[in-house]
């Protein structure tokens, strides 16, 4: 019995994902004609867009760790007509799918008029980083940083909001070119308070510059906020409801005011995301002789309410045209309560119950950020170098107080055993940080 107390224990802390097994490989012929061209991988009940993609050197593209479903690949090109595959399923009896190689038709259009223009689109690949637009992209309304992330080419983000790049575990993030500083349960809930209306670029870089500092070799991801430098006053609303099984809203204000020589800003975001799991396990034993032994049936509940208030307030003052001081203020709180509720039900060998366990797990974390930075930039001769200077003051604080109550009940419903844990977690960081960057150029010997 106690083993089984035990198993029971584990099972609320550890749940099980849906099965991610699935993968879709291909190739394009003419891919040496086709630098830039990005793939993209579309749901198949209504081709929203899933993730994203860019034809290797050899031609080969391929999307990893799917979940059984339809989907459809989509690849474009500028110079090339859109191509769209067939119907794609993924099931467990089929989980890689291997498509033909591909030779897409270059596009024939009658020239009428010349216009040359400039057009950014959702994903940019650069010469050291891929850039990601949120903005370009109308799907990305309403959704999170991490959401906008799961799309990006290279980037894998799991059910606990844990980032890859690929393959690779150890990310770096970076906001506004400042490390975030926190754990990767802590980052997954700050990516998902980051509405994706207050961003104004992602920037994905495996191999980065030395200005960031990153340890490993994972890679970095730089999140750019909006700040808007237009003159006088302007700003933007995004407000977003969805209603599932439980609601979810993500809402978010920018604001900008520029006179003279002074610029103000401030960002302010208000989220709520209530997800939940439903599981329900059975186990089966048998004896050395093949006969049925017991059964073991569990089911699982995990609501998960989590909620995000964040503001970023600042000022910039420009000392001259190249020159600029500034001062930001931001802060965050995301609490978040995840009540579990696990029910589980030993039986013997004819099927008649033997023993019911109940048991119960409410976990209740605040998490707090305070920081504020001040900067200095000069931007000098060479078109995209700068000198730059950044000190920085963050302050985190937590609070996490969990429950875990497990009770064993014969058949009749008599109580057996009763174990009740409590557990209170508090934290306090403070990081305090300063930064020169000052751009050498090399000459050859």
């Amino acid at each position: 019995m106690l083993k089984l107390l035990i198993t029971s224990l584990l099972f609320i802390a550890a749940i099980p994902a849906q099965s991610q097994i699935g993968k879709i490989t291909g190739s394009v012929n003419n891919h040496k004609e086709m630098s830039g061209a990005i793939v993209s991988l579309l749901k198949g009940k209504d081709t929203s867009l899933l993730k994203t993609s860019f034809i290797e050197d050899d031609g080969s593209f391929n999307f990893e760790k799917l979940a059984e479903g339809n989907y459809f690949i989509k690849i474009t090109h500028t110079s090339f007509e859109t191509f769209f595959s067939d119907l794609i399923s993924i099931t467990n009896q089929q989980p890689t799918i291997s498509l033909s190689s591909y030779t897409l038709k270059p596009a024939v259009k009658e020239l009428q008029e010349v216009n040359v223009t400039g057009k950014k689109s959702f994903v940019e690949r650069k010469i050291d980083r891929v850039v990601i637009n949120p903005d370009l992209l109308i799907s990305n309304a309403g959704a999170t940083s991490l959401e906008v992330l799961e799309k990006a080419p290279g980037v894998m983000v799991d059910i606990d909001g844990n980032i890859s790049l690929k393959g690779k575990q150890g990310v770096f993030v970076f906001i506004d070119d400042k490390p975030t500083y926190l754990a990767a349960a802590d980052l997954a809930a700050y990516l998902r308070s980051i509405p994706s209306s207050t961003i104004e670029s992602i920037e994905i870089m495996t191999n980065p510059p030395a200005k960031y500092d990153a340890e490993g070799n994972a890679g970095v991801i730089n999140i750019k906020l909006k700040r808007n430098r237009a003159k006088g006053f302007n700003g933007s609303i995004t407000l977003s409801y969805g209603q599932g099984t439980y609601m979810r809203t993500n809402n978010s204000f920018n604001f900008n005011y520029r006179v003279n020589k002074v610029n103000f800003f401030t960002n302010f975001s208000w989220n709520q995301n209530n997800t939940y799991q439903d599981l329900t396990i059975n186990r089966y034993y048998f004896n050395p002789n093949g006969t049925k032994n017991s059964t073991f049936s569990q089911n699982s509940y995990i609501k998960k309410e989590l909620k995000s208030t964040n503001l970023r307030i600042g000022a910039d003052y420009y000392i001259t045209s190249k020159s600029t001081v500034g001062i930001a203020l931001s802060g965050f709180i995301n609490p978040s309560f995840v009540p579990t509720t696990n029910k589980a039900n030993l039986l013997d060998a004819n099927d008649d119950v033997v023993n019911l366990i109940r048991a119960s797990n409410p976990s209740d974390k605040v998490w707090k950020n305070g920081s504020i930075n001040l900067n200095y930039a000069l931007k000098m001769k060479k078109p995209g170098e700068e000198l730059s200077m950044n000190l920085d003051y963050i302050q985190y604080k937590s609070t996490h107080t969990q429950l875990l109550k497990n009770s064993t009940y014969t058949a009749d419903n008599i109580l057996v055993n009763e174990t009740v844990l409590s557990s209170s977690l508090p934290a306090s960081i403070g990081v305090r940080t300063g930064k020169l960057i000052i751009p050498l150029p090399f000459q050859k010997g």
